[in-house]
């Protein structure tokens, strides 16, 4: 294997919705690098397809110092569809 994967995750229910609480790490031994990947209060309800409140961010770093490193954070809502990147908002296909 070229990467290995570790996570836990809490969904809880809700009135027509659930929230995602969770860790994903990622460790990809070719590239030697390693991204943590975290779902924060990410809120999805039966009424649209992408999350409606809520954040992912995703930190990644070299395995090696002085190595590049970055963070990004996807957040979404309020409105069904509305999502930004650092900011910037983004235009996402319809779902299907």
């Amino acid at each position: 294997m070229h990467q290995t994967l570790v996570g836990s995750a809490a969904v809880t229910p809700g009135s027509g919705q659930r929230t995602i609480d969770g860790t994903l790490t990622v460790e990809h031994l070719l590239a030697k690098y390693t991204a943590v990947i975290t779902a924060t209060n990410l809120v999805r309800s039966e009424t649209c397809c992408k999350p409606i409140s809520g954040s992912v961010t995703i930190a990644r770093a070299a395995f090696a110092d002085g190595g590049a490193s970055s963070t990004e954070t996807l957040s979404f809502g309020p409105m069904c569809g509305q999502i930004d990147f650092e900011g910037t908002p983004l235009q996402i296909a319809e779902c299907l």
